[in-house]
């Protein structure tokens, strides 16, 4: 009984840590991707005008099982409220909220 859950215990951290290298190798290499599972996301969108701050500056953020993915734009000079151009400025991914892997910038 004590060796079924041991096996059961690390089929779960082994499962977990691929679902970690997956979603990190992918997020990485693809500017317009999204977390695969997302428990919560920010409430504002980088497509509405009133969620940029007076700098025109706006942060959407991912929880996702054991990572958070931060994105941060800016407003293209151009952009109006009728029409919205953002550039992606940043976007930084997090194990646990606290330990960075990697950012793009």
């Amino acid at each position: 009984m004590k060796k079924a859950i041991i096996i059961i215990l690390v089929i779960i951290v082994t499962l977990f840590l691929l679902f970690i290298v997956e979603e990190c190798i992918r997020l990485k290499n693809n500017v317009d991707a999204s977390p695969l599972f997302v428990i919560s996301k920010s409430k504002c969108s980088k497509i509405d005008w009133i969620c940029y701050d007076e700098e025109g500056k706006y942060t959407e953020v991912y929880w996702s099982f054991g990572f958070v993915l931060k994105e941060e734009y800016s407003l293209n000079i151009e952009s109006t409220e009728a029409l919205i151009k953002y550039n992606l400025d940043k976007k930084e991914f997090l194990l646990f909220n606290s330990i960075k892997l990697w950012n793009l910038e």
